[in-house]
């Protein structure tokens, strides 16, 4: 994951190598998973470098503000996210 060049000092995390990765798996799901904890109002984003069930989490990413479990499954977020961001991609 890269950081982009007009957002260095920002937090500002590039997904799209991991969406892209995620999307070629059969289960996109498996390399992320999204949880939601009502008390900070964040979505909690594990990414494993590995899309095997066991695979340990490699990094989470706190989203403040924004409940992305409301979308459905770990699946729909994923092809949510991957949509959304190739409609915004050039």
């Amino acid at each position: 994951m890269a950081e982009s060049s007009s957002t260095t000092g920002s937090d500002n995390l590039q997904l799209s190598e991991v969406l892209e990765g995620a999307g070629a798996n059969a289960d996109g799901a498996a390399w992320l998973h999204f949880t939601y904890d009502a008390a900070s109002d964040s979505t909690i984003v594990e990414m494993k470098s590995q899309a095997d069930a066991g695979a340990l989490t490699e990094a989470k990413v706190i989203l403040a503000g924004v409940d992305l479990t409301a979308l459905g499954s770990d699946s729909a977020i994923v092809s949510h996210l991957l949509s959304s961001w190739t409609s915004h991609a050039d």
